[in-house]
């Protein structure tokens, strides 16, 4: 295999990757809910991860729990 070749077939997995990414966070955006069933729930972790939507990146619904859980957290401490 020739460096070109190498060079290119890295540039074809570089561009499937990024569209595998873009594609798995269209569906996390537009699924409404996570809550609808269990098998939704868990594909939809999967693809959350494999989109790269963790950290301040997340779903609405997500952001609300989070947000939720943290209201929670802090009157518990209050």
């Amino acid at each position: 295999m020739t460096p070109e070749q190498i060079i290119q077939m890295i540039q074809q997995y570089a561009a499937t990757l990024a569209e595998l990414i873009a594609v798995l966070t269209v569906v996390t955006a537009i699924t409404p809910s996570r809550h609808d069933n269990q098998i939704l729930d868990a594909a939809l972790r999967v693809c959350n991860i494999l989109a790269g939507n963790v950290g301040k990146n997340k779903n609405a619904d997500e952001k609300k729990k989070q947000q939720d859980s943290n209201s929670a957290s802090f009157e518990e401490h209050a």
